[in-house]
């Protein structure tokens, strides 16, 4: 592209205006490459599960910082602990990875249901104001069949990279620690969401 055309090579590039959409609930920047990348991968036919191009893939990601932050400790409490810290915070997994791979998958999702519906418009209306991006992550639970469905799709996704801890006598996935926490802040951000989007 950077060839043919440089005006939209510096529109798309990491820095560039195309780059990030204004997010209409938070006011905060998403990553529209990190968006697109994701729709791609999930409407593509590829080997690589659609997930991992997303959400458990940025999950995955912020099993090293975990590692890395408690210095490969086995405490459930300790980890658990990081976790909250991890999850929609300062790391591989931010704020702005959660809602660029929540919004990719209900993207997806709506252009999956309508066939003839191009990227542009699914994008149009998703952020529009009646939208389902003010009820991004209850879309995002659904679309799995429910939190249940949710936690179980964690486990699988990231257990079939057999990473395990031993805690106690008990060898859990880091990822059952987390899913918990996960749910919790996506709950506690739409919550603020809604409520500010009351005032």
């Amino acid at each position: 592209m950077n060839q043919k055309n440089k005006k939209l090579d510096n529109f798309f590039s990491p820095n560039g205006q195309g780059a990030f959409i204004k997010d209409p609930v938070t006011g905060d920047k998403i990553d529209f490459i990190h968006i697109a990348a994701t729709i791609d991968a999930i409407l593509s036919n590829t080997p690589v599960p659609d997930s991992w191009a997303g959400w458990a893939g940025d999950l995955h990601t912020a099993l090293g910082d975990l590692q890395e932050n408690t210095k490969d400790s086995n405490k459930l409490k300790v980890l658990q602990k990081e976790a909250k810290n991890i999850i929609g915070g300062n790391s591989s997994f931010s704020r702005d990875d959660i809602l660029a791979d929540v919004d990719a998958v209900n993207i997806a999702n709506m252009m999956r249901e309508n066939k003839n519906l191009l990227l542009s418009d699914a994008i149009k209306k998703y952020y529009s104001k009646s939208g389902d991006v003010h009820h991004r992550f209850s879309e995002f639970i659904e679309s799995f069949g429910g939190t249940k469905k949710f936690k179980e799709s964690v486990d699988r996704n990231l257990t079939k990279v057999d990473v395990h801890i031993k805690i106690g006598k008990a060898d859990v996935t880091p990822i059952s620690l987390m899913a918990p926490l996960a749910e919790k802040n996506l709950k506690n951000t739409e919550s603020r969401q809604i409520i500010k989007l009351k005032q």
